[in-house]
C-alpha cells in the first residue's frame, strides 16, 4: 500500500505566454462507501468513505494568462498587499458552457483568492469550464476543477520566480476551497476521514471490475442532503464507527459473507428521489456485485464482473433514459 501521496502531475510542463491558454481536464470520483458521523460545531460533518477516481467523464478547463496589470490596482485581492505582488490583475471571472454557475462565486474563484492570499501571486487569468460533469450527482466536479485550477497556479507561481506552495499548505488551503479539493490534488483511491480531508492512500479495492455510472437528470443539493441527516441524527450519529482499516477495505472489495457498502446518504435522498433508488433496484437486477449511489447524490454506480453484464445493464429500462458511462476501473 502507498504510504504516501504524491501530486497529481500538471497536465502541461511549459509555462505559455501571455496571452495564450492552457487546457487542464478534469476528471471526478465515487464513493465506493459513505459514512456520516456527526455535525461538528462549525457546520461541517465528519465521514468515513473511500474515493476512487475517474477520469469519464470529465471536464475541460482553459486558462488564459492576461497581460499583467498595475500592481495594487482595483483587481488586487483583498488581503494581498501590493508590494511583492506577482501578476497582480483582476479576479478572474468564470464562463461556463453549463448554466446556474455564478462567474464571480465559485469554486475556482474562490481558489485562485485563496491561492492568492496565501503566496502573493494573483496573476490574470481568464478561466472558460466545459462543463461534462454534472451538477448536483455527487461525483465532485466542481472540487476537481478547483484542484486543477491550484496545481496549474503552483506550476505559473514556480515559472514567475514565487515559491510555490509546500504540500501540506496547498492540501490545508485546498480543504478551505472544498472538503474534496484535496483528495483531487493527488487523484488516487483514498480512505478519507475528518470532513473528507484526512487521505491514506489505498491500492484500488476493486481493480478489474467494470463500472457503470448513470448520471439521472436530477441534481440534488448537497446542502438540503446534510440537512436531512441532522434531522435522523440521532439514529446515524449515535452509532459510534471505528475508522476502516485497508484490511477490512479488503474484505468488503471480495465482499466476504455477504458484506455490501453504503451511502448513509441513501436513505435520505431515496425518499425524496424514489426514481433513483428504483435505478438501483434494475443495477443490482442486472447482476451488479452491489450497485451504490455517489456522494449526497444524484448519481448512482454498479461495479460488474464483466463487460458484457454491465453493458446489459446499461440497456435496461429505468437505467437506459439516462446518461450513463461504462469503463473498467
Amino acid at each position: 500500500m502507498p504510504t504516501a501521496f504524491s501530486l497529481c502531475p500538471e497536465s502541461t510542463h511549459e509555462t505559455p505566454p501571455a496571452g495564450t491558454a492552457t487546457r487542464i481536464v478534469t476528471g471526478c470520483k465515487i464513493n465506493l462507501f459513505l459514512h456520516v458521523l456527526e455535525r461538528l460545531g462549525n457546520g461541517y460533518h465528519t465521514l468515513e468513505s473511500l474515493f476512487l477516481p475517474l477520469h469519464t467523464p470529465h471536464d475541460v478547463l482553459t486558462v488564459q494568462q492576461l497581460p499583467e496589470q498595475a500592481l495594487g490596482g482595483p483587481g488586487t485581492p483583498q488581503g494581498v498587499q501590493a508590494g511583492g505582488v506577482t501578476g497582480a490583475g483582476n479576479p478572474p471571472v468564470l464562463t461556463c458552457t453549463a448554466q446556474g454557475i455564478h462567474p464571480h462565486h465559485n469554486t475556482l474563484t474562490k481558489a485562485w483568492h485563496l491561492y492568492a492570499q496565501a503566496t502573493g501571486f494573483a496573476p490574470a487569468l481568464a478561466l472558460h469550464l466545459e462543463k461534462m460533469v454534472p451538477m448536483g450527482a455527487g461525483l465532485g466536479g466542481g472540487s476537481a476543477n478547483a484542484a486543477g485550477l491550484l496545481l496549474h497556479l503552483q506550476h505559473l507561481a514556480q515559472a514567475a520566480g514565487v515559491a510555490p506552495l509546500p504540500h501540506t499548505a496547498l492540501n490545508a488551503m485546498a480543504a478551505k476551497v472544498g472538503a474534496d479539493v484535496p483528495f483531487f490534488l493527488h487523484n488516487v483511491p483514498a480512505l478519507a476521514t475528518g470532513i473528507g480531508e484526512q487521505l491514506t492512500p489505498v491500492a484500488n479495492p476493486v481493480a478489474g471490475l467494470w463500472l457503470l455510472l448513470v448520471c439521472p437528470a436530477v441534481a440534488v443539493n448537497t446542502a438540503w442532503a446534510y440537512n436531512a441527516l441532522d434531522t435522523l441524527g440521532k439514529k446515524i450519529y449515535g452509532k459510534k464507527r471505528k475508522c476502516l482499516t485497508y484490511s477490512e477495505v479488503l474484505d468488503i472489495s471480495s465482499f466476504a459473507d455477504g458484506v455490501k457498502p453504503q451511502n448513509d446518504f441513501e436513505q435520505v435522498v431515496f425518499q425524496e428521489f424514489p426514481k433513483l433508488y428504483t435505478i438501483k433496484q434494475e443495477l443490482e437486477a442486472a447482476g451488479a456485485i452491489y450497485a451504490l449511489m455517489s456522494g449526497s447524490g444524484s448519481s448512482l454506480f454498479g461495479l460488474f464482473r464483466t463487460e458484457e453484464q454491465a453493458r446489459k445493464a446499461s440497456q435496461s429500462a429505468a437505467v437506459g433514459e439516462h446518461i450513463t458511462y461504462l469503463q473498467a476501473v
